[in-house]
Formats: structure tokens, sequence, C-alpha cells
């Protein structure tokens, strides 16, 4: 039950390769890579230091201090950059190059380019290969033809379209782009960039769910450092608020007592 509720969760899209990358784009978050790198030196530089600096009958203390633990932030910060790293390292070339259609669309690609991404996921084999056949047989691009003599290793370039032949199951498949008329390959163009899209972004489940482990680890302590920045902050606000109420009566009764 647990092994098919986690394979569950990596199936929804939402922990989809895609979703990560827009994640690891945004700049706040990017300072859990600085302090993660800055930590380390900070900590080489004072340990030289010492503590406090005695000046006649005084004593001053140099070294800062942080309202919250800088230890936690600091491991936060090493499980966000591990999942970084692990994101750079193992994402697809193609999610990271073509994340949206549109993106795709701006190269100037021609519809045959398509057949070439079809049979770079057909080499690697694998789910996302399985996913990718199931869903354009079911869709109708690819045909069963018989075809005397050997089939081409790569697709061939021809003048009407490049084509993909492969076997089986005992048939001999083809995948052509283009498509009929400029408006059929344009809609079919859209729909196999999205389905070589969506099997890629779906694999790799094990390295997804060890970025998902190590993003939830890292807001957990986060989390931890908030509490433990506002819980720092709080008393001395509370106090400022009360004696900010408590003399704008005093100011009002004043006021009233004049009347």
């Amino acid at each position: 039950m647990a092994v098919s509720k986690k394979k569950a969760l990596l199936d929804q899209h939402r922990t989809h390769w895609q979703w990560y990358r827009d994640f690891f784009s945004v700049a706040i978050l990017r300072y859990f890579v600085i302090w993660f790198s800055l930590v380390p030196l900070v900590l080489h530089v004072f340990q030289s230091v010492p503590a406090e600096v005695h000046w006649r009958t005084w004593s001053i203390d140099i070294r800062p201090s942080l309202p919250f633990s800088w230890t936690i932030l600091w491991i936060a910060s090493v499980a966000y950059t591990a999942a970084l790293v692990i994101f750079t390292v193992r994402c697809p070339d193609f999610i990271k190059k073509y994340p949206t259609f549109a993106h795709y669309k701006s190269f100037g690609h021609s519809p045959r380019w398509l057949v070439w991404l079809t049979f770079d996921v057909k080499n690697k084999g694998g789910a996302p290969w399985e996913k990718l056949f199931s869903r354009l047989e079911a869709k109708k691009y690819l045909e069963v033809t018989e075809r005397n003599g050997a089939i081409p290793v790569e697709p061939e370039v021809l003048e009407c379209g490049t084509r993909l032949s492969f076997c089986r199951d005992g048939k001999t498949y083809v995948f052509v782009m283009p498509r009929g008329t400029p408006e059929v390959t344009e809609v079919a163009e859209q729909e196999v960039f999205w389905e070589i899209f969506g099997a890629h972004s779906g694999g790799q489940r094990v390295w997804r769910g060890i970025i998902i482990g190590l993003l939830f680890f890292a807001l957990a302590l986060f989390a931890v450092v908030l509490v433990q920045h506002v819980w720092a902050a709080l008393p001395t606000a509370l106090a400022n608020l009360l004696e900010s109420l408590f003399g704008m009566w005093g100011w009002v009764l004043s006021r009233v007592s004049v009347l």
C-alpha cells in the first residue's frame, strides 16, 4: 500500500521534472545556496577572532549573535543545494531545453525534428518509450505497414517527410512528420511534442522522490528557523505594542480630562 501511494504521488503532474525547473528558478530560494557557501567561510574567520575585546573597564562582545540557529539553517541549505545538484544532473535535457511548446517553437524547428526526438526516446527505451509508444499508437500517429527488406537504423529523410520505422511485437510501425495539410501538421506537431514532453517529465521516479524528500526536509528546517526568528523578536515587539497602546490611551484620557 505504501509503495502504491508513493508511486501515485510521483505520477502526479506536480511532482514531474518541469515543476522542479520552475521551483529552482525562484530567485529568493537561491539564497540557500549562498548561505551554504558563506557559513563555513564566516565560521573560519570568526574562529580566529576573540569573543570579547577588553578596553580599560569595558568588555565588548564583537561576535555577532543571530536570533535563530545558523546550524539548522545551514543544514536546510545543504538539503536544498543537494536537491538542486540532483535536478541539474538528472533532469532530462529535453525538459531543460524545451520547458514549453512555445520554447520549442522559438527554436524554429521543422515538424520533421519531432521524428528525431521520438527516435531519441526509442533508443533510450524504458518506461518513457513505453508511455510514448502507447500514446502515439492510441492517437493513430503510428501506422502499421508491411515493409520488405531491412528496416533503417535511423529515420529516413524523404521528400514527403521524415520517417521512423521500427519493429515491435511482430509488427512494423511507421511514424512520419509532417502529416498531410499544414493545419493537420500543426495540430500533430503540438500533440506529439507534449507526448514526448510527458514521456520525459514522468521518468526517473527514484531521483524525483529523493528531490521531494530533500525539499520537504529543507522546508521543515526552515520553518523551525522562522519560528525561532519570530519568537526572538516577539517579546520586544509586544512590549513596544503595549507601550504604544497605553501611551495612546494616556494621551486620550488627558485630553478628555481637559475638556
